[in-house]
């Protein structure tokens, strides 16, 4: 026996009229503009937080040294001296350390690695960061 002939009816091989009218009135109430915009938001919101806003307040001792850069302690490795680079115009970080090295692209992948989130977790977390300077 072939596989075609092993098909029950109404299975995906054969659309069933009752099953596409079902799902086109289910879908009738959803509004995905709505869905697409908040999600756009979402995003885009987070990426408005001022990376210097946001890592002097995750990074102990963190100070403007040069134009768009700041150093303070890591918190990834705990080292003595302020080895913890970030760029304040990207939120690039890296540590400096030797045993550390630990660096990253931006304050999401910050909130990944140090605070041990997720990813739609670490989001939401940055957005409520976001929050509390709006």
């Amino acid at each position: 026996m072939t596989q075609r002939a092993n098909k029950k009816p109404g299975s995906p091989g054969k659309p069933n009229p009752g099953q596409q009218q079902k799902f086109e009135e289910a879908i009738a109430f959803v509004d995905f503009d709505g869905i697409a915009k908040h999600q756009a938001t979402r995003q885009k919101s987070w990426k408005l937080l001022s990376p210097g806003y946001f890592y002097g307040h995750e990074i102990f001792g963190l100070q403007d040294i040069s134009e768009g850069y700041a150093w303070g302690y890591c918190p990834f490795c705990k080292e003595p001296e302020k080895s913890f680079c970030v760029n304040l115009k990207t939120g690039g970080y890296k540590c400096m350390a030797p045993e550390c090295r630990e660096e990253g692209s931006n304050m999401l992948t910050f909130a990944r690695n140090y605070l041990g989130m997720g990813h739609h977790k670490a989001i939401s977390y940055l957005d409520a960061a976001h929050g509390e300077i709006e």
